[in-house]
Parts: structure tokens; C-alpha cells; sequence
């Protein structure tokens, strides 16, 4: 009795392993970010004083509307995938 109450709950084991592994894999998901250098080439910086100190921030989201180039890069890095 006890080696086919084992041999249950192997198999049933290995079903809900089997289940997991067969799974299909999930598409990845990727983020382009432009560098601050084509930022600042493209003139897509924002300049603000902080207390006294004028800092440059990368302004990416008018870089993602306004960059016809950004967008085709996208568009090609998800064909990749």
C-alpha cells in the first residue's frame, strides 16, 4: 500500500512539473533610453536652477515624442524580437 501511495505522488509530481516546463517562454521586454550625449546633441535637455546651481536633466519624454529617429530605433530593436 505504501509503495503505491509513493508511486502516486510521484507521478502526480512529475505532472505538475511537466506542466511548468513545457510552458511557453514569455516575449522580453526591452526599454530604449537614449544616452545624455545624444540628449544634449539633440537638444532635448531640460535646464533648471536648483538652489543657486543650473543642472541639465535629459528631457526624454519630448525626445520620444519629437525623434523620428528615436522612433524607428525603437521599431527595429522590437522586430529583433
Amino acid at each position: 500500500m505504501k509503495k503505491i501511495f509513493l508511486l502516486s505522488m510521484i507521478m502526480f509530481g512529475c505532472i505538475f512539473l511537466c506542466k511548468d516546463i513545457n510552458a511557453q517562454a514569455k516575449k522580453p521586454t526591452i526599454m530604449v533610453i537614449p544616452s545624455s550625449n545624444w540628449c544634449k546633441k539633440n537638444n532635448f535637455k531640460i535646464v533648471y536652477d536648483n538652489q543657486g546651481r543650473k543642472e541639465e536633466v535629459d528631457d526624454y519624454e519630448r525626445a520620444f515624442n519629437e525623434s523620428t529617429v528615436l522612433q524607428q530605433v525603437i521599431t527595429k530593436m522590437g522586430s529583433f524580437f
